[in-house]
């Protein structure tokens, strides 16, 4: 089975590109050189067409979200996950000097998704509705669950938002639970997964929504 890998960052250039190697263990799965800033865009999630299946519940959120202008996906067969998904930055560029430092060159990480494959595809979402977080007691169903199996996983853990100058490496572990691969170590009891996901990668344009799902599930 192959995985679905996510990276989705801000970034400013100054002087020279930043270059981002990927790596799943040690199979090197790409390298991004950045030759230009990658800034924000507005997104309008009030109606989206994964919305309008009755599952999910009517919208009551925020109507936009703000998301980097540019996302990266990456495909990884599953014989390269087992313990971790490594990211590399160099990018020390800046206009250091005699001890000061006004300008710099920097990431800030907005999300790291991983899912298989086969959820870059709606129908195949809806196969899975019995494991949809449908919130608690104490939760609604837009808080994520500790026990989910599609997650960024604790992102405030790798620089999620902080403007990050320098070289840096971010080690993601990775663990197995029912025979997905997953960021984060999953408690036990029931797993769910988390439909405010669906509705991100719908956001980030790597969901593949067919014609006919898109009518079949309209209100």
């Amino acid at each position: 089975m192959s995985y679905m890998l996510l990276l989705s960052f801000t970034y400013h250039r100054y002087r020279k590109d930043a270059t981002i190697r990927i790596y799943a263990d040690d199979h090197l799965v790409d390298e991004l050189t950045l030759t230009e800033d990658i800034g924000w865009k507005v997104v309008d999630v009030t109606h989206p067409p994964v919305y309008r299946a009755t599952w999910i519940g009517p919208h009551n959120r925020c109507s936009i979200i703000f998301l980097p202008k540019k996302n990266f996906l990456f495909e990884i067969s599953e014989k390269y996950l087992h313990k971790k998904i490594r990211i590399e930055v160099e990018n020390d560029h800046n206009n250091y000097t005699n001890g000061y430092m006004t300008k710099f060159s920097y990431v800030s990480i907005n999300d790291i998704i991983l899912f298989p494959k086969f959820l870059s595809y709606y129908k195949n979402w809806l196969k899975l509705k019995r494991f949809f977080w449908k919130g608690s007691e104490n939760k609604s169903m837009w808080d994520e669950p500790e026990k989910t199996l599609i997650s960024h996983n604790n992102m405030e853990n790798y620089y999620k938002d902080i403007k990050k100058g320098g070289s840096f490496q971010i080690d993601i572990p990775l663990f197995r639970k029912h025979g997905i691969i997953s960021f984060g170590k999953i408690r036990s009891g029931k797993i769910y997964i988390y439909v405010w996901r669906l509705v991100f990668l719908w956001a980030y344009k790597v969901l593949n929504i067919e014609n006919e799902d898109q009518r079949s599930n309209r209100t």
